[in-house]
């Protein structure tokens, strides 16, 4: 499944009937999904960098300050 049909088949979608206001091209309907994945990629970067933080974080509590 692509990420169109994912976009398409979600109930929000489906629930609220989003209609594009205009028709759309091949080529705009690619941009808009490169910038959709692009911005995915992002997000899951950025969780994946907050977790590593939060373990981390974990971590350091759990030994103490190796300084002191």
């Amino acid at each position: 499944m692509d990420l169109l049909d994912q976009i398409y088949s979600n109930p929000w979608y489906m629930r609220n009937n989003i209609t594009p206001s205009q028709p759309e091209d091949d080529s705009f309907l690619t941009a808009r999904l490169s910038i959709i994945q692009e911005r995915l990629r992002q997000a899951h970067r950025s969780f994946d960098f907050a977790l590593i933080a939060t373990a981390l974080s974990f971590g350091i509590s759990l030994v103490g300050d190796p300084v002191n």
